[in-house]
Formats: structure tokens, sequence, C-alpha cells
């Protein structure tokens, strides 16, 4: 995701708990030699998230799960949009999809695609004709 935001200029918001770390070496083990460049916003938990970044802007919420009932292509994104993604393993909580149901999309995928192909997908814009 942090590599999408960088090629795109998206704004990268970092929701805790966050499983990994942020130190400079691990970044650097990672291959992420661009984070700096990024500046990403990190946030403590959701709350902290709602107060300092959404705040209140439900309809730029956009959160991304298996769950959803429409799809990728039903949705209009506007620019300042939140496209929020879960861990790719376990994906978002399930309270926060219940807390925004008319908020969840789905990405139609296969088996074989990852959570970066789907981010790739959903950060771009759609081509033009």
């Amino acid at each position: 995701m942090a590599r999408t935001c960088a090629v795109t200029g998206c704004p990268l918001h970092l929701v805790g708990p966050i499983r990994f770390s942020l130190d400079e070496k691990s970044l650097r083990r990672a291959g992420l030699d661009y984070w700096e460049s990024l500046a990403p916003d990190v946030h403590a938990g959701w709350l902290e998230f709602e107060a300092r970044a959404l705040e209140g802007q439900i309809e730029k919420l956009h959160l991304f799960s298996g769950r959803a009932r429409r799809d990728l292509f039903g949705v209009r994104f506007e620019p300042g949009d939140f496209l929020v993604f879960g861990a790719e393993r376990t994906g978002l909580h399930p309270g926060l999809l219940d807390a925004y149901p008319e908020r969840c999309v789905g990405i139609p995928m296969l088996r074989c695609v990852a959570l970066p192909s789907c981010t790739d997908g959903a950060a771009r814009p759609p081509p033009t004709r």
C-alpha cells in the first residue's frame, strides 16, 4: 500500500494497532527507501483517525472488504476520499464493517490476487476513452 501511495501521490494513514515496526532499520530491510518522502500519518486507533482525518465526513469513507454488497465498479471515488484496507490475512475488523455497512466496497477477485494489486486498482483513476 505504501508503494502505491508513493507512486500515486495519495496520502497514507496508518491506523493502530500497527503490528510492524516503523523504525529506520526495519523500513530499510523491507526496501522502503521512499518512506521519508511518503510521510504517513500514524493514528493510535480508529477513534483518533476519525477525529483527526475523517472529521465526520463519512461519505468519503470506503471500507474494502470481502463482505461488501457493492463492488468497486459501482462506486464513484472523489479526490480526498479515504480508501481503507485491513491486514492482508484478516481484513478490517468486523465491528468497523458493521458500523458502516453502506460504506463497504468489494473488489471482484480471484484467490491469486494479492492485496497490493487490489490497492493499486482502487487508488488509480479509471482509464479515459
